[in-house]
């Protein structure tokens, strides 16, 4: 999946001739690198497991999947900001701001709402298995067969954060 954004590019050459700071802004939407961990696992890793599959993890992107179902209503809104921006309605910080909310917002929908490959019998009910040296390990089933909601760290560490502005 590959995500691109397109601005209009003579509504972009006059914002930035008017706000020559928005050049360097950039909103970072997902999981941030000081999430911290839940039960020993750092939560940004975990998620890039989930984004990406592994060996023993299905891919199920969340974020990618966000933002390529979202293209059209996000080169919508930041339209709309920058309009409000010249506008006077809005500074640079505002605008940014309320475009990460949405895009915080949709990321935690896509998980919530996302149709992704299941769960794991495994991982529903837990069980045995053995780890790559063959050593067994006993693994607490989730109980549920809803993918990437467990105990709710993933989805409650999502955020937004805008830089440069």
């Amino acid at each position: 999946m590959k995500s691109t954004l397109k601005v209009n590019d003579k509504l972009w050459k006059e914002i930035k001739s008017q706000f020559p700071k928005i050049d360097k802004a950039v909103v970072k939407t997902g999981i941030q690198s000081d999430a911290g961990e839940n039960d020993g696992v750092s939560i940004a890793e975990y998620a890039a497991f989930n984004e990406f599959g592994t060996r023993n993890i299905d891919e199920r992107p969340f974020m990618r999947k966000t933002f390529d179902d979202n293209l059209a209503n996000y080169n919508k809104l930041i339209e709309r900001l920058f309009k409000g921006m010249l506008g006077g309605k809005l500074d640079a910080k505002m605008a940014f701001s309320i475009l990460g909310q949405q895009t915080e917002d949709d990321m935690k929908n896509t998980i919530t709402t996302g149709n992704f490959k299941p769960n794991s019998d495994i991982t529903i009910n837990g069980g045995w298995m053995k780890s790559p040296s063959g050593k067994p390990f006993y693994v607490k089933g989730k109980g549920s067969n809803r993918p990437l909601i467990d105990g709710g760290a993933m989805i409650g560490a999502i955020r937004y954060e805008v830089e440069g502005v």
